[in-house]
C-alpha cells in the first residue's frame, strides 16, 4: 500500500524507470528511458564525472567515483592517466608523451634513465645501477662497470685484489683471503693447504698456530669443550673416549661403561636417578617421587595404586581406571556432564537417561522410534528437526509457508497441490495448458492477466473488458480497433453508414467496415489509438500479474 516499492499505492501502475518517481533504488527518473540527457536510460547514473558510473554516451572514458586527478581517471573523466599522456602521475618517475626507452624517460615511465637512480637502463648502456654514483661498492660510478674482483681496485668487499682469479699468489681467487693463517679463512688451494683457521695463531683453541693440524680428543690437551684429554681414545679409564665426559656419577653424561643406569646432572635421590647414578627413582620402588600420586611397592592395578603410580584408583581423579570398571573419568563426581558420578557410565545418548543437552533419550540410538538416533529429535512435525519421512520441517504445523503441516510437503508451484497463494496448479511448471507455469492465473480471458502464451493481447479483468465502451480491451482480451463496432477515441465512426474502412467518415459507397474484405481480422490495421491502449491496458495486465505473484 506504499508507493516505491515496485508498485503504486492504487495497484494501476509500476513504479518503474522513466515514470517521472525517483524511486529509491534510482539514481534519477526525467520521465524517459533515453540516455544523454542527464538521466540513464535505466535510472541508475546522472550522467555526470564522478558519480562511479561509466557514461560512454558522454564520452566519458572512466569514472572512478570522484573528481580527483592523479588517481588513474582524470577529473573530468575524460582521460585515463596512463604512461606517455605528458602528465607525471604520482606513480611516474618521468613522462614524455610517449613510450619510447632512450630518451631521457623509458617506456614504462619509471625511469629518467640516470645512473644512480636504482634501475639499469640497458639502452644507455648501464651495466649496473645500485642506487648511487659512488665508486667500490660493486658498480662502477657511471654504471658502465661493475667493480668486481680481478680488476686490480680494491674494493670496500674484498681483502685484495692482486689483478687475477688465481689461487696461491698471495691473493684468493675470490679476492677474499690474503691467504695467510690466521685471516679466518680456509685456503686449501695454496701449496700447503690449510686444515684449520679459526682465525688467529693461538695454539690449544682447536686449531693449531700454523693451521695445518686440528686439536682434536686424543692429542693429550684439554681442549676447549673436552671434559678431558687422557692421550686416548678409549673409554672406562677415568676419560671417555670422546674426551666428553670424567666418567664420573652426577656430571650429566650417561656412562654406561661405568655401570651408569642413569645420570641426572647431581647425586641427590629422590629426583628420578639415584645418587650413585647405578638406579633410577622409579615407580614400585616404595619411595614417593614428586612425579608420583602414588607408590606401593609394587606394579600391580586394582590395588588403591596404578601400576604406574600416577592414580590413585579412585573415580574423579581424572584418569580412568579401566581395572575398576571405569568408562570414564573427567576429574569430579558430578552427574549429567558426560560421566556418571561415578565414573561407570558415560551421559551418553541411548542410556536412557535425558540429560540437559538432550530433547530425549529411549535407551537407544535408532532412528524411527520416537526419538532420534543422536537423542536431539523427538520426530514429530514441526521441531524444526527434518526427520526420516519429512520433506521438510520449518519449525511449526502452518501451511501456506513453504512447508506442509504435516512435513510431507513443501509448498511450490507444480507440486499438483493448490496452495493458499495459488489459483491453479496442474503438476508442472509449463505455459499455455490452462494454468501457467507461475500457477497465479488459470490462463482465461477475464481473469486481468494477460497470458500471452494463450495469444492474450489484453486483459483488464471482467470489469475492465467491455465489447462496448469505447478504449476498452476486447471480452475476447483482444486489443479495441477499427472494425470492432465501438468507437473508441481518434475513430470518427466505426460500422456506421459512410464510415470508411481507416474508421473516418466519407466512404462513398456505402460505407461501413464492410469494405474491409482484403484482410482478416488479424491481419485489420492497429489504429495509433490501439497502440497506446495496447501500452495501457499490457501495463494494466501487467501490474495485476505482479500483484499475484
Amino acid at each position: 500500500m506504499f508507493d516505491n516499492d515496485g508498485c503504486a499505492a492504487n495497484c494501476l501502475t509500476s513504479d518503474v524507470c522513466g515514470d517521472g518517481v525517483v524511486n529509491a533504488w534510482e539514481a534519477c527518473d526525467d520521465s524517459n528511458n533515453v540516455d544523454g540527457d542527464g538521466c540513464a536510460a535505466n535510472c541508475l547514473s546522472d550522467e555526470t564525472c564522478g558519480n562511479g558510473e561509466l557514461d560512454v554516451i558522454a564520452g566519458e572514458i572512466c569514472d572512478d567515483g570522484n573528481t580527483t586527478s592523479g588517481d588513474g581517471c582524470a577529473a573530468n573523466c575524460l582521460t585515463a592517466e596512463v604512461c606517455g599522456d605528458g602528465v607525471v602521475d604520482p606513480w611516474e618517475t618521468c613522462d614524455d608523451s610517449n613510450t619510447t626507452d632512450g630518451d631521457g624517460c623509458s617506456a614504462n615511465c619509471l625511469s629518467d634513465e640516470t645512473c644512480g637512480n636504482a634501475t639499469v637502463d640497458t639502452i644507455t648502456g648501464e651495466l649496473c645501477d645500485d642506487g648511487n654514483t659512488t665508486a667500490d661498492d660493486g658498480c662502477a660510478a657511471d654504471c658502465l662497470t661493475s667493480d668486481v674482483c680481478g680488476d686490480g681496485t680494491l674494493n670496500a668487499w674484498e681483502t685484495c685484489d692482486d689483478t687475477n682469479n688465481t689461487d696461491d699468489d698471495g691473493c684468493s681467487a675470490n679476492c677474499l683471503s690474503d691467504e695467510t693463517c690466521g685471516n679466518g679463512f680456509l685456503d686449501i688451494n695454496i701449496a700447503t693447504p690449510e686444515l684449520c683457521d679459526d682465525g688467529n695463531t693461538v695454539s690449544g683453541d682447536g686449531c693449531a698456530a700454523d693451521c695445518l693440524t686440528a686439536e682434536v680428543c686424543g692429542d693429550g690437551v684439554v681442549d676447549p669443550g673436552e671434559a678431558c684429554d687422557d692421550g686416548n681414545n678409549v673409554d672406562g679409564d677415568g676419560c671417555a673416549a670422546n674426551c666428553g665426559s670424567d666418567e664420573t656419577c652426577g656430571n650429566g653424561e650417561l656412562d654406561v661403561i661405568a655401570g651408569e643406569i642413569c645420570d641426572d646432572g647431581n647425586t641427590t635421590a629422590d629426583d628420578g636417578c639415584a645418587a650413585d647414578c647405578l638406579t633410577s627413582d622409579v615407580c614400585g620402588d616404595g619411595v614417593l617421587n614428586a612425579w608420583e600420586i602414588c607408590d606401593d611397592t609394587n606394579n600391580t592395578n586394582g590395588d588403591g595404586c596404578s601400576a604406574t603410580c600416577i592414580s590413585d584408583e579412585t573415580c574423579g581423579n581424572g584418569v580412568v581406571d579401566t581395572v575398576n570398571g571405569e568408562v570414564c573419568d573427567d576429574g569430579n563426581t558430578t552427574a549429567d556432564d558426560g560421566c556418571a558420578a561415578d565414573c561407570l557410565t558415560s551421559d551418553v545418548c541411548g542410556d536412557g537417561v535425558v540429560n540437559a543437552w538432550e530433547a530425549c533419550d529411549d535407551g537407544n540410538t535408532a532412528d524411527g522410534d520416537g526419538c532420534a538416533a543422536n537423542c536431539l529429535s523427538d520426530e514429530t512435525c514441526g521441531n524444526r528437526f527434518l526427520d526420516p519421512g519429512e520433506i521438510c520441517d520449518d519449525g511449526n504445523t502452518a501451511n501456506g509457508d513453504g512447508c506442509s503441516a504435516d512435513c510431507m510437503t513443501t509448498s511450490v508451484c507444480g507440486n499438483s497441490i493448490l496452495d493458499p497463494w495459488e489459483i491453479c496448479d496442474d503438476g508442472n511448471n509449463a505455459d499455455g495448458d490452462g494454468c501457467s507455469k507461475t500457477c497465479i492465473s488459470d490462463e482465461s480471458c477475464g481473469n486481468a492477466i494477460i497470458d500471452l502464451p494463450a495469444g492474450e493481447a489484453c486483459d483488464a479483468g471482467p470489469i475492465g473488458n467491455s465489447d462496448t465502451i469505447p478504449n476498452r480491451c476486447r471480452t475476447s482480451c483482444e486489443l479495441p480497433s477499427c472494425g470492432d463496432g465501438v468507437v473508441d477515441t481518434l475513430e470518427e465512426c466505426d460500422g456506421t453508414p459512410n464510415c470508411n474502412d481507416d474508421c473516418t467518415f466519407g466512404d462513398t459507397n456505402g460505407g461501413g467496415c464492410s469494405l474491409i474484405t482484403s484482410t482478416t481480422p488479424s491481419e485489420t490495421p492497429v489504429s495509433p489509438l490501439a497502440m497506446m491502449l495496447m501500452m495501457g491496458i499490457a501495463g494494466i495486465g501487467l501490474g495485476s500479474a505482479r500483484r499475484r505473484a
